[in-house]
């Protein structure tokens, strides 16, 4: 048996080690294909069960509420001062309101006193013996028409003025007649007519009226 030349043995050996690095190779890229099918959809898989993670996660709600800032407190007349470090507030009180007072002065009421025929009296005699009062009296002839009354100074008469708005007929000093003489009440006109006094005391004056009827 004829041994091989070294030519041969080192190419058997080449051959020998080109077809172990192309068996490598090939089984490297099986191993690659294998594992790319592989890893392939593995990734795919766990990329859809994230997203369904995600989608089915609960969307997260916030809610803010603010509260409503807190009506400001007031302090009529107050001076506040600030600084960098220390607030200082000092309240003016304000100054007492006085009540107003309304003055009103009511003047005093004085009401006239009624006027009435008290104290007239009407005579046929000089005396004035049966005194009789003028007011509603019916007269005729000579009558002595007067006033009688206590602490009495004088007499001013008025007849037929009843508002005696004119000057007096007479002013006695007492006796307190109209005429000392008597009054001819039928001169005067038949009808109806008046007698005003006004009477002279040392309290003051007042009046007295009395109306009377002459018929002849």
């Amino acid at each position: 048996m004829r041994l091989p030349t070294p030519g041969a043995r080192r190419g058997t050996l080449l051959a020998l080690k080109g077809l172990i690095s192309f068996r490598v190779l090939m089984a490297l890229a099986t191993s690659a294909s294998v594992t790319a099918a592989v890893a392939g959809p593995m990734a795919y898989q766990a990329a859809r069960a994230r997203d369904a993670v995600v989608i089915a996660a609960p969307a997260s709600t916030t809610t803010t509420t603010t509260s409503a800032p807190d009506a400001p407190i007031v302090t009529p007349a107050s001076t506040t001062s600030t600084s960098s470090s220390t607030t200082t507030t000092t309240t003016t009180a304000a100054p007492p309101v006085r009540p107003t007072v309304n003055t009103t002065t009511i003047a005093p009421t004085t009401t006239a006193s009624p006027i009435t025929a008290t104290g007239l009296l009407s005579s046929n005699r000089a005396d004035h013996s049966g005194p009789l009062p003028i007011d509603g009296a019916l007269l005729y002839a000579r009558t002595w028409l007067f006033f009688d009354g206590s602490g009495v100074l004088s007499v001013s008469f008025w007849l037929d003025d009843p508002t005696a708005s004119g000057p007096a007929d007479r002013v006695a000093p007492g006796p307190f007649d109209v005429d000392p003489n008597g009054v001819d009440v039928s001169a005067l006109g038949v009808g109806t007519h008046t007698l005003v006094a006004e009477v002279t005391t040392l309290d003051g004056t007042y009046r007295r009226s009395a109306t009377f009827t002459v018929i002849g």
